[in-house]
């Protein structure tokens, strides 16, 4: 009985250990520490940004491409509550590699961004992240600031169509799967077939 214990303690105390290494160490609401420049295939550079939205700081991956140049950028985020490191890494990565670059960001009080409460969604604070990624990008002096196209997946999709109604200096938008009106596609979640006859 006694070595079952031993074994069951020395068991917990490596989670535990294995968990403090692994947590988040920071604040309520603080963004992640930066990270440093990585270099990622066929010479891509990936630098770890913070930039302003409000009282927070947001955070974002730019991928700059291979070579000399000022190249176009796309700016990029997930929908709903997705993060910058879910599914957008490799898109970025690939639009590195053909020449245009990259920025990917978490909303606030999502991923690497600061901001309290965490995980909340708030599709007008999201509007005010997207349009503070733009200003970010277009300051810069890696980049081509007056080459900028948006790109966003469902609510961010919907949110990349908002933020490019407003803005007539885009060069292009790409909404994939937008999330464009909650209520027409609550009511087709729970009956599709009337809304499906009359076209909509």
């Amino acid at each position: 009985m006694r070595h079952r214990l031993v074994i069951a303690a020395l068991v917990l105390a490596a989670f535990v250990a294995f968990v403090a290494i692994r947590c988040d160490r920071r604040r309520p609401g603080e963004a992640a520490a930066v990270q440093p420049d990585e270099v990622i295939g066929d010479g891509v550079r990936r630098l770890d940004l913070r930039f302003t939205c409000a009282a927070s700081m947001c955070a974002g991956w730019l991928y700059l491409p291979a070579g000399s140049g000022l190249p176009p950028v796309v700016v990029m985020a997930h929908g709903f509550a997705g993060t910058r490191d879910v599914g957008l890494a490799p898109i970025a990565e690939h639009f590195a590699q053909n020449g245009i670059a990259a920025f990917v960001f978490d909303y606030r009080s999502f991923g690497a961004s600061g901001g309290l409460p965490r995980q909340l969604v708030d599709p007008w604070q999201q509007l005010e992240d997207w349009r503070a990624a733009l200003a970010l990008v277009r300051a810069r002096h890696d980049v081509g600031g007056d080459r900028v196209a948006l790109w966003g997946s469902s609510l961010g999709a919907g949110h990349a169509l908002v933020v490019a109604s407003e803005d007539h200096n885009l060069r292009a938008v790409v909404a994939q799967a937008p999330l464009i009106d909650t209520a027409v596609e609550a009511r087709l979640q729970r009956n599709p077939a009337p809304d499906a006859r009359r076209g909509r």
